[in-house]
């Protein structure tokens, strides 16, 4: 390769039996993790796409940073290629495969059954019996007593398993869900996940249906239509929704729920640039009017965000030296710290004040800004004016696997009396 280039990928430090390491994580889901020895940083920076492998070298060498022989550079390269880290005909090639596959199911299958839920159908049945013993399905002809009307839910998406690690989101799903409206008062729900992938588009909608462990879930087809011939962008990144942990676990939780009496659904991935680009905040502003008003046709909608709230701590921040070291009272100062910060976030919200909440979580900074922004201001912003939160639940949890670092987890109801 003449001049390689870095996509854009994910950079992350860590440590490893002492040994300090740069994680290369792949947005496209297309290539394995991998870890690099942290030496090797520099080079990464100086694959632009305007360098030849022979001027990289020179230029490390000219900055004192690394001394490595022309050969290894160029191997070291080459092997990036190959694995598709670099923009050129490999990762074309992965790019174009995956890409195809995707356009060719008829449904968008499950990625992550056996790590964020269990794969076995029993075993996820006897999750759901306890988080909703009486499940909406099961009073479909009782009459809805509720004296106020849900409008909304927000729902986190970590791990849902039936051991004491997966007993806080089980309280959580079970506080927050007990206020289910009956399907059969439902038109439409619209499901808006949490898009952790570098998306060009702030919204990504399919005209796949999710499939699940449970069932495949009906796909709002007129609406998917109706809302591709007035925003001929809104299926540009419809491949997005390959592999979305946040709006495949919510589909899982809707299907649970309603079993085959489950409405249609549009399922929608809100990306940050809805919130940090000017061009995104205007399609932003014009997504949520257009589906507003095709939505206000269609009668009743349940509208449900799949998002968490901050994440603090070495396993989230990439800006804190992974070498620093963590001690108990220091985790524990920033798990009062972001619990307290979420709280003042939410409180917006609690009044009707959407634009006050999106304002408090972009005054923070990126590394601090809770990663379900995007989804919770658009449910807020397609919400009648005058609703109402409630807080059902709210707790923090330890990073997913023994890492150092927490994540705030909110169960929120939306209503109106």
């Amino acid at each position: 390769m003449d001049r390689p280039k870095l996509r854009k990928v994910e950079r992350a430090s860590m440590m490893r039996e002492n040994a300090k390491l740069v994680v290369l994580r792949d947005p496209l889901k297309l290539c394995e993790d991998v870890a690099i020895d942290h030496e090797f940083a520099p080079v990464l920076d100086l694959l632009d796409g305007h360098h030849s492998v022979a001027q990289i070298r020179q230029s490390l060498l000219m900055r004192g940073q690394i001394d490595v022989s022309l050969g290894d550079l160029d191997a070291f390269v080459d092997q990036l290629d190959l694995s598709g880290w670099l923009d050129g005909e490999r990762f074309i090639a992965l790019w174009t495969g995956h890409q195809d596959r995707f356009m060719e199911a008829e449904t968008i299958p499950p990625r992550f059954a056996g790590t964020l839920y269990p794969s076995a159908r029993v075993d996820i049945e006897s999750i759901f019996d306890r988080i909703m013993p009486m499940r909406p399905q099961t009073r479909r002809l009782r009459k809805d007593r509720s004296r106020a009307t849900t409008l909304g839910l927000v729902t986190p998406y970590q791990a849902l398993s039936d051991t004491s690690e997966g007993s806080l989101m089980r309280d959580l799903l079970s506080d927050t869900l007990r206020d289910l409206p009956n399907p059969e008062s439902i038109e439409t729900v619209v499901l808006l996940g949490t898009d952790l992938r570098i998306g060009l588009l702030p919204y990504a909608i399919t005209d796949r249906p999710y499939a699940t462990a449970l069932g495949v879930l009906p796909i709002a087809g007129r609406l998917v239509a109706d809302l591709d011939t007035r925003l001929d962008w809104v299926l540009q990144e419809e491949i997005r929704h390959d592999s979305c942990p946040s709006l495949e676990l919510a589909s899982l939780l809707l299907r649970g729920a309603y079993g085959d009496a489950c409405p249609p659904v549009l399922h929608v991935l809100c990306g940050q640039t809805s919130l940090t680009h000017v061009d995104g905040r205007d399609r932003a502003d014009l997504f949520a009017a257009t589906l507003e008003t095709l939505l206000e046709s269609r009668g009743r909608c349940l509208l449900w965000a799949s998002a968490e709230m901050s994440h603090v701590g070495p396993a989230y921040n990439r800006d804190e030296d992974p070498a620093a070291p963590v001690t108990q009272d220091s985790l524990l100062s920033l798990r009062r710290d972001m619990e307290s910060h979420d709280k003042t976030l939410l409180a917006p919200l609690q009044r009707g004040h959407t634009d006050s909440f999106t304002r408090l979580c972009m005054d923070r900074s990126p590394s601090q800004r809770p990663s379900g922004t995007a989804a919770i201001a658009t449910l807020a912003r397609l919400l009648p004016v005058g609703y109402r939160m409630q807080r059902c639940a709210y707790s923090s949890a330890p990073a997913p696997g023994g890492a150092a670092g927490f994540v705030g987890l909110a169960g929120l109801r939306f209503f109106s009396s």
